[in-house]
């Protein structure tokens, strides 16, 4: 078996810290919403309004993850 590189370590904490940008607030928008409209009796609206909130919130989080990288790397490269 080969052991993992410095660099697949690297690769590993990136692809969890991803997932979890991703998961948080899509979750948390599950949980708040169902709450809601559980308190409000609604129906389902406000689980899929905040759903919804939560996947744009997760793609906006994963956006400036992103950028901060890219600069980050440009700035290795100076």
């Amino acid at each position: 078996m080969s052991k993992l590189k410095f660099k697949d370590y690297e690769n590993l904490t990136l692809i969890s810290q991803i997932a979890l940008i991703m998961i948080i607030p899509i979750f948390a928008g599950l949980f708040f919403g169902k709450w809601l409209d559980e308190k409000l009796q609604t129906g389902n609206i406000f689980l899929l309004v905040m759903i919804i909130l939560g996947v744009i919130i997760a793609f906006l989080n994963l956006f400036k993850y992103t950028m901060k990288g890219i600069k980050n790397k440009n700035d290795e490269d100076e």
